[in-house]
């Protein structure tokens, strides 16, 4: 059996003997079995024993391929939306601007999506996006890129969450962002060479999630899923509202997307109508002698 020493007067002592029986000291040993264990705080407040228990794994990360975090609700149930199938889409001409106010089948008003008409008009006037006849952009070959918010506004015009539109040369990238600032969709659209759109639409990550078949500059076509099976069409409007039409939501989709997705095409379609007056030019004719 090892034995110890005492640490005051050098006394040897067995390795079981807690004191020294020459002076009294206390030995390792005593220290050992009366050293208290170690305390740390339970996760519900208590004192516990032992070791402590490992930490909490880092928390998920959030970008292409992890689903984004909870944010409350969802957009669209905020804005009354869940349920519903049908929906009038007005294209107002206001004194601030274009709204676009979304009704349903009873003609109720559900919730506007609003420019900022004063915001536009001064990226307009510092950066024109128009390719003048030389192919430059005043100076420049490359487009600029403008960028525009819009606001998503309950029944009552509160804001409920944001558009952020991204203007670059013949193209449209605009983000739906809810009311803590997290997207919910993203929507390209491109302006073809011969007035044509084509639009489509992901999810937050990247995946695909809809895509406009049909003709886009008239209020007639339908939304695919990337499968192709259509989700959504949009019509004419037979109802006594100037500048609405019809938006159907027929597969199982949230219909605040589709509705956002027409919204922004039936924009895209006021783009195109303007820059098709700028390459025309204001019709003045020039004749030589």
């Amino acid at each position: 059996m090892a034995t110890q020493f005492c640490s005051s007067c050098g006394r040897q002592l067995p390795a079981e003997a807690q004191f020294c029986d020459g002076c009294g000291q206390p030995t390792g040993a005593a220290t050992r079995a009366t050293a208290p264990p170690t305390a740390y705080t339970t996760p519900s407040g208590f004192p516990g024993e032992g070791p402590p228990p490992p930490p909490p794994p880092p928390p998920t990360a959030v970008g292409p391929g992890f689903p984004m975090p909870p944010s409350g609700p969802p957009l669209g149930a905020v804005l009354g939306l869940e349920g519903m199938r049908s929906f009038l889409l007005q294209h107002e001409l206001a004194s601030r601007g274009r709204n676009y106010r979304v009704l349903d089948h009873e003609k109720r008003h559900l919730f506007t999506v609003r420019e900022n008409s004063a915001q536009e008009l001064e990226a307009r006037l510092s950066q024109p996006a128009y390719r003048p006849p030389t192919g430059f952009y005043f100076g420049r070959l490359t487009p600029p890129t403008r960028e525009f918010v819009w606001t998503v506004a309950d029944s009552a015009g509160n804001a409920q969450g944001s558009i952020l539109i991204q203007e670059h040369g013949n193209a449209a990238v605009s983000n739906l962002l809810n009311s803590a600032g997290l997207p919910v969709l993203a929507v390209n659209i491109e302006h073809g060479p011969l007035g044509g759109l084509d639009a489509r639409a992901v999810h937050p990550d990247g995946r695909a999630l809809f895509e406009a078949r049909g003709n886009l500059l008239r209020h007639t076509f339908s939304i695919h899923d990337p499968s192709g099976a259509e989700v959504a069409k949009i019509h004419e409007a037979f109802v006594s509202i100037r500048d609405a039409y019809n938006l159907d939501v027929i597969g199982p989709v949230d219909p605040l997307c589709p509705l956002i997705f027409a919204i922004l095409i039936d924009r895209e379609k006021e783009e195109s109508a303007q820059r098709n007056q700028a390459h025309r030019g204001p019709g003045i004719r020039f004749e030589g002698r």
